[in-house]
């Protein structure tokens, strides 16, 4: 199969829009579908805005990522057939798959959206106390971590068994691809810890540009708190929750967005008798989260896990909203205390609560916090800057296939083992 512009082959296990993830491998391929031409490998279909990824990938192939048998030996049929240009593997943590990638010797870029290639449980953090993990991988993740017990609620035995081999596996093939970008400088030192190549490592703080519309000049701030992304444990719902039970001032909570932990937190804002002020809405389109975050005072950023970046952070500076969150992960590579927000200590719920409070009762510091926020994301956070660098990553994969073909074969070959 042959196209006129490089052909980029992206790797990802969902097909459709769901979380940052999903974002992130959306907007590439949009954002540079006039310099490359981009198909995609997934898993599953997410169900929501499918025909958006339609048009971004007409070509795209439906795979079982979870196989054991014919995996490998299906996608070498693909690459061989295909042979694109470019691999790009964003969410995908199977060994055979990423053996497949690694031995066919076209050029392969890795982007880290967060631990699950390291980690057993995928989130970093000890699930009882969640203090956050700062191991190497190894064999402290079976003791005394007992990570190959990782918690599934979608079980009725509560979790799965992971395997330790296979991890290893995962993690072997990972640290064999051509380059890596992360979003965040704590998840380059943390990729450096786990024992990859620094040089290879590219930082590339990518939050693309909303296209939806948004007005300042209809903006009429409310006490409005938001909470957008997917509601697993890590996410720390539960934490500003607790935290709100605290908060004397007028509040509305607006929580955006669905997960497996919806239910528990659900039954927590019953228990802790804020239900009537906390509001579930689902999974929105952009337009109206921007439409909401015309009317709010602040997001909320309450992960409790180390988040590897958190990009709707910055999205909603862009909108003119100070942020408050944990100091956690990648979110102190954007959030300034005191210039776009406020940072609070990791899992202080008193000062989370207290942070809330100053918010809501003082609106000028929510509007010179929102107006830094702004300011911040525009300096910081250029979109065309980040596609930018990309993009000349990957012409530059792309240049070195093209020499290796030239000097070390005469014409391109795979090695399909």
């Amino acid at each position: 199969m042959h196209y006129k512009k490089p052909h980029i082959l992206v790797i990802h296990e969902n097909f459709g829009h769901r979380g940052g993830a999903e974002k992130l491998t959306y907007h590439i391929a949009k954002d540079l579908g006039q310099e490359f031409v981009f198909s995609c490998m997934y898993g599953q279909k997410t169900g929501q805005g499918e025909t958006d990824w339609q048009a971004c990938f007409p070509a795209n192939y439906q795979i079982d990522f979870k196989s054991k048998t014919g995996l490998k030996e299906a996608l070498e049929g693909h690459l061989h057939h295909t042979k694109p240009d470019l691999i790009l593997a964003h969410k995908c943590e199977n060994p055979l798959m990423l053996q497949a990638v690694v031995e066919s010797q076209i050029p392969s870029i890795r982007w880290m959206h967060d631990h699950e290639v390291y980690c057993m449980r995928g989130y970093k953090y000890f699930p009882l106390t969640r203090k956050i993990c700062t191991k190497k991988a190894g064999l402290c993740c079976l003791f005394p971590c007992l990570a190959f017990l990782k918690r599934d609620r979608t079980s009725c035995y509560g979790f799965q068994y992971e395997s330790y081999c296979r991890k290893q596996a995962v993690i072997h093939f990972d640290q064999q691809f051509s380059r890596y970008i992360v979003g965040s400088y704590f998840m380059k030192e943390e990729l450096i810890a786990q024992g990859y190549y620094e040089d290879n490592i590219e930082v590339i703080p990518y939050v693309p540009e909303c296209s939806a519309l948004f007005s300042a000049s209809k903006m009429k701030r409310e006490n409005l708190l938001l909470f957008i992304g997917q509601i697993v444990r890590g996410k720390g719902l539960d934490v500003l929750l607790a935290s709100l039970r605290d908060v004397a001032a007028p509040y509305r909570l607006l929580v955006v967005g669905t997960g497996s932990y919806e239910q528990e937190c659900r039954r927590l804002a019953q228990k802790l008798r804020i239900a009537e002020k906390v509001e579930f809405v689902g999974f929105l389109p952009e337009q109206e989260i921007v439409n909401i975050s015309a009317r709010a005072c602040a997001l909320v950023v309450p992960s409790v896990w180390p988040e590897p970046f958190g990009l709707v952070g910055i999205e909603c500076m862009r909108f003119g909203l100070p942020v408050i969150g944990f100091d956690s992960g990648g979110i102190k590579d954007w959030l300034v205390n005191g210039k776009n927000g406020i940072l609070i200590p990791w899992m202080d719920r008193r000062a989370l609560s207290e942070a809330i409070e100053k918010i809501l009762q003082d609106p000028q510091l929510a509007h010179d916090l929102g107006e830094g926020a702004k300011e911040f994301a525009e300096e910081e956070f250029s979109c065309s800057s980040a596609l930018g660098q990309i993009q000349k990553i990957f012409l530059e994969g792309i240049k070195a296939r093209k020499e290796f073909n030239k000097h070390q074969l005469g014409s391109a070959q795979y090695n399909l083992g």
